[in-house]
């Protein structure tokens, strides 16, 4: 079932991700990010028991450096949530 709220949250990190130099993050950052993202957009995403809790430790760690991308993450979890996942 599709989630628009969360593909927008998704598209928008993946977008902000693609700015060279834009997202502040550093290499691992950038790099656990992506892998977060192309998990969370998955056809099968709905069937991954540990997503929610992945998208939330990231949004913990993130959330000092780089709030917006924590919002973000805790957004995408709540919609997963809201679907049950």
């Amino acid at each position: 079932m599709p989630n628009r709220p969360a593909d927008d949250h998704l598209e928008g990190l993946r977008a902000r991700l693609a700015a060279p130099g834009e997202h502040g993050l550093t290499p691992a950052e950038h790099e656990e990010l992506q892998r977060l993202l192309e998990r969370a957009g998955r056809d099968g995403a709905q069937h991954d028991d540990g997503l929610a809790e992945s998208l939330e430790g990231a949004a913990v760690r993130f959330e000092a450096r780089h709030p917006s991308v924590s919002a973000a993450l805790r957004t995408v979890g709540v919609n997963l949530a809201n679907l049950g996942i």
